[in-house]
């Protein structure tokens, strides 16, 4: 602003000010349905989330652990790794 406009500002680092964290055992079950034309999708997820203990993130040296318990093959391995980067867990 100061450069295109001319106009005095205080700029500096943004602040963050709510920060969200998982505090307990959390399951969930979303059902996606869209139809698009064709066949449409469907897919149907279910799991849970919970806290990593200080230890766990110490041994896996990342905030988050990804644990590939999938029946069948009607996931293609491709996403796996989407999921993992994610750190979404799997019952």
């Amino acid at each position: 602003m100061k450069r295109e406009y001319n106009v005095e500002c205080i700029s500096g680092q943004p602040n963050v000010n709510y920060k969200e964290t998982i505090a307990a055992k959390t399951t969930f079950d979303w059902l996606q349905k869209k139809q698009t034309g064709g066949a449409g999708q469907y897919a149907k997820v279910m799991g849970y989330i919970e806290p990593m203990t200080d230890e766990e993130v110490k041994e896996h040296r990342k905030p988050n652990q990804f644990r590939n318990t999938f029946i069948g093959t009607n996931i293609p391995p491709e996403y796996y790794s989407s999921c993992e980067r994610r750190g979404w867990a799997t019952p």
